[in-house]
């Protein structure tokens, strides 16, 4: 039994599906530059552990946003499980009822049932579990890393990767809300948190 379960959930820049996209392919690809956790595959991923890496673009689809608008604040800013606007706000995707019906049964759910099952493997096997969350962050978010148990036996752990400069404006263990995890085994929290908030244009973190 492998020891830990790593969730890869922004690697991918691949978009399975262009239906309701506006933007022309340039503009799409700058989109997904500046969105994706880059090589958070390559740097988490190994022999040792078992990794849950989403094959296609949070641009796409968000696995780690919820389902129900109602609890994902992103939601309002047009960035909730589907992208609707792009980073700086502007409109990016037209999302019928239809598409996010299917792109949310097809893509999301799908990711969700391997996640799930890779913690209940852990569960069954240990009666414990921990996975890592893992992600990358540009300099100008410089975002928490955080810990947060949010339905134990179940730990999430967001590791820091880099080594910040004396300038960078940083805040190490302090709780990151809505760190993602299992569906099925957790009940989730209404708000997210991040100390960055108010430095991106138009959210507080949308890392």
């Amino acid at each position: 039994m492998k020891q830990l379960i790593l969730h890869i959930p922004h690697a991918s820049t691949q978009i399975p599906d262009r239906r309701g996209f506006l933007l022309s392919g340039e503009a799409l690809q700058e989109e997904i530059l500046k969105l994706t956790d880059w090589y958070t595959d390559e740097l988490f991923a190994n022999n040792q552990d078992e990794a849950v890496i989403a094959p296609f673009s949070r641009v796409f689809c968000d696995v780690e946003r919820f389902t129900d608008d109602s609890l994902e604040p992103m939601a309002k800013y047009g960035m909730g499980v589907l992208y609707e606007k792009t980073d700086e706000g502007k409109p990016m995707r037209h999302v019928s009822a239809a598409l996010r019906f299917e792109v949310v049964e097809k893509y999301y759910n799908e990711h969700h049932q391997g996640l799930t099952e890779a913690v209940e493997r852990q569960l069954k096997q240990y009666n414990r579990a921990l996975l890592i969350d893992c992600h990358s962050f540009p300099i100008r978010h410089c975002c928490a890393i955080s810990t947060r148990i949010r339905s134990a036996p179940i730990l999430t752990w967001v590791p820091m990767l880099f080594i910040p400069r004396p300038n960078w404006p940083t805040l190490l263990n302090s709780f990151l809300l809505n760190a993602d995890l299992p569906l099925k085994l957790t009940a989730p929290m209404p708000e997210h948190w991040c100390p960055c908030a108010g430095t991106t244009t138009t959210n507080a973190c949308n890392r």
